[in-house]
């Protein structure tokens, strides 16, 4: 990544008189902001598929192996980059906003914004899911004779009007996820921001930063030794503590985009090969698995990243209107594909109509990503400020 010397606006919504004042002294091309929306968007198209599980795998034998196989390696392994990509994007972009945390008072005012553009919408999301996904679900526990909340992955338990679930579900307990648990990234990211000033304050140099970042990469490797109390996905999660600061590096460090052109062009050979390898050889050991994961994850975002130099065509994702909706497509997703792709509505798709796990596998994603994106865009259209809101004045 790179960034010029000029004074931009990159807020996504400043509206306010206070922050116009401390415009940082860094800024990103214009192509470089192409790129950032175009690899956002696949990342949150990647997340859809990661949360995409056709119910058909649960049922064929082993003669259907090669598909298992198959469907773990695109839903599962190649899709790996997209949280890291995430991260990493976010404290790139918040440190050039902040000019490297050199901007006045920029503390006070990132914390007031970031209420704006991720507390408020996060809390509401929350609020969305426990109207929509937990009464679908305990409807179809009643439906199907089983207790309240099981087969729920909400961490509920009985009572369920309780003080306990309440907490579980915006959140409140950072050692477990919300109850909508593709928002743990969203309050992870909150958390990171609470302590940004320590990472600006270690990567004044590089050497400095250079030993930060490679021990928290080694630290990912050993996260399954810890004790399971300590669930370090859930708040504070290692890969939040290595990737975001990742980003942070970049703006502080820029490469040249003529620098490592054979190891740039090898990226995307060697992310295959490792997610190749992951899909193969992670069962053997927990180590071996972690190794591969995160492996996997970096390589992936550098691999993206360069795609879009490779093969310029792509960047016109990031040109269209519905690019913009990377948050949006990335909150409501999960709730669209519980409830609209639901188990029933597979196994009748997949008994009754023959339709094969593939066909399941993209009738499940295309239509929650389609259906998202249409419902972003008439939100826009029609209730802006509502979409302003929800999207955290994306």
């Amino acid at each position: 990544m790179n960034h010029s010397t000029q004074t931009p606006d990159l807020s996504v919504t400043t509206g306010s008189a206070v922050e116009s004042r401390y415009q940082p002294s860094l800024s990103i091309s214009p192509l470089i902001s192409t790129k950032i929306i175009t690899v956002s968007f696949i990342a949150a198209c990647a997340v859809v598929l990661i949360h995409t599980k056709p119910i058909g795998l649960e049922f064929i034998d082993d003669s259907f192996r090669v598909a298992r196989t198959l469907c773990d390696f695109f839903l599962t392994r190649m899709t790996r980059f997209a949280v890291p990509m995430f991260f990493t994007i976010s404290g790139y972009l918040f440190a050039i906003k902040t000019n490297l945390g050199k901007q006045q008072g920029w503390y006070s005012m990132s914390l007031k914004k970031r209420i704006r553009t991720l507390l408020l919408p996060y809390l509401i999301w929350c609020t969305i899911y426990a109207f929509t996904y937990l009464p679908f679900k305990i409807l179809g526990n009643i439906l199907a004779d089983r207790d309240l909340i099981s087969f729920m992955e909400t961490n509920l338990k009985h009572p369920i009007c309780s003080v306990w679930n309440f907490g579980r579900i915006y959140g409140l307990d950072i050692f477990y996820f919300p109850m909508a648990r593709s928002l743990w990234y969203v309050r992870n990211l909150l958390l990171l921001f609470l302590i940004s000033p320590l990472f600006f304050l270690l990567f004044r140099k590089k050497s400095i930063a250079n030993v930060y970042l490679m021990l928290a990469f080694i630290l990912i490797f050993f996260q399954k030794q810890f004790p399971s109390s300590w669930n370090l996905e859930c708040g504070f999660s290692l890969r939040g503590l290595f990737f975001f600061p990742l980003g942070i590096y970049f703006a502080f460090f820029p490469v040249r985009h003529d620098r490592f052109q054979i190891f740039r062009t090898m990226l995307p050979a060697l992310w295959i090969i490792v997610a190749i390898a992951e899909t193969f050889f992670s069962n053997h050991s927990v180590f071996l698995e972690q190794v591969f994961r995160t492996f996997n994850g970096l390589f992936g975002i550098g691999a993206i990243w360069c795609l879009t130099d490779f093969f310029p065509a792509i960047l016109n994702i990031g040109r269209k209107e519905y690019a913009k909706d990377t948050f949006f497509l990335y909150a409501i997703h999960k709730d669209i594909l519980t409830i609209l792709f639901c188990n029933q509505v597979e196994k009748i798709l997949f008994y009754k109509f023959h339709i094969p796990v593939a066909g399941l596998l993209l009738l499940s994603a295309s239509g929650t990503i389609l259906l998202s994106l249409f419902i972003a865009e008439f939100l826009k259209r029609f209730l802006p400020k509502a979409y302003r809101i929800l999207s955290g004045g994306r």
